[in-house]
């Protein structure tokens, strides 16, 4: 308690499809399915029902996505890109 456990990366177990360590998601890049930009993930929020991923666009604006398979469409670590998909009120404006 109250002390960080640091191990390197290369120690790491491996996760679980679909699970992804913090560190790889932050500086991804988010964008909707049909191509608009969200930003960039800043910041993993755990909460006891699923992560919650923010991501900031240029403009300073946040977007909460929740880190679910109806809204994340594909996660490619690698190539630091997150695809979501449109959701009325998250990802576009209600009307």
């Amino acid at each position: 308690v109250g002390h960080d456990l640091v191990v390197p990366e290369s120690e790491s177990p491996p996760l679980p499809e679909g699970s992804y360590w913090d560190h790889k998601l932050i500086g991804c890049v988010v964008e909707t399915d049909t191509g608009t930009s969200l930003g960039e993930v800043r910041d993993v929020i755990h909460t006891p029902a699923n992560d919650v991923w923010s991501a900031v666009g240029a403009d300073g604006r946040e977007t909460l996505i929740p880190a679910i398979a109806d809204v994340v469409a594909s996660v490619d670590v690698d190539a630091r890109r997150i695809v979501v998909r449109e959701v009325l009120g998250l990802t576009t404006p209600e009307s």
